[in-house]
């Protein structure tokens, strides 16, 4: 029996976005039904190496696509409007970090979240931190595991 497919878009096509899109083309499970960045060159460029469509405001993918996940990979000041742009929607989201620059913007990103809940239960909101994955923090975890600390 094969998986569903999940609809993703993607906000943001600088170097992370980069990086996203290089994953996204290994995994069989998501279908990218568009691209978005306010640089139109690029959203064509990257719309026609992955053969999806191009959208140059977050807006027009949202209501034009057909998808179920955004990843927002666009500079930090613009993930709390993105996200709860998305999850008015019923849009999953996996936002790349910080959530937002001011903590009264992260507040109300949560608060629209939790608030979204309430219309779509199943909605899904993930951050990305990858630095825990970097080789010199997991040495660090390792070492400082490893100290006998006193008590």
């Amino acid at each position: 029996m094969s998986m569903q497919k999940v609809k993703l878009g993607l906000v943001g096509l600088g170097n992370i976005g980069r990086t996203h899109i290089h994953n996204i083309k290994s995994m069989e499970q998501i279908e990218l039904v568009g691209v978005c960045d306010t640089v139109q060159e690029r959203a064509d460029r990257f719309a026609a190496e992955c053969s999806t469509k191009a959208y140059y405001s977050h807006l027009e993918l949202f209501e034009q696509s057909g998808l179920e996940a955004v990843i927002i990979a666009v500079p930090h000041y613009s993930h709390p409007a993105i996200a709860s742009d998305a999850f008015e929607r019923g849009i999953h989201v996996l936002c790349e970090k910080p959530l937002a620059v001011h903590v009264n913007d992260a507040k109300l990103t949560i608060d629209a979240y939790a608030e979204a809940k309430e219309k779509f239960p199943d909605l899904v909101f993930g951050m990305m931190f990858q630095e825990r994955t970097l080789p010199y923090l997991k040495k660090s975890r390792k070492w400082l595991a490893a100290v006998n600390w006193g008590s």
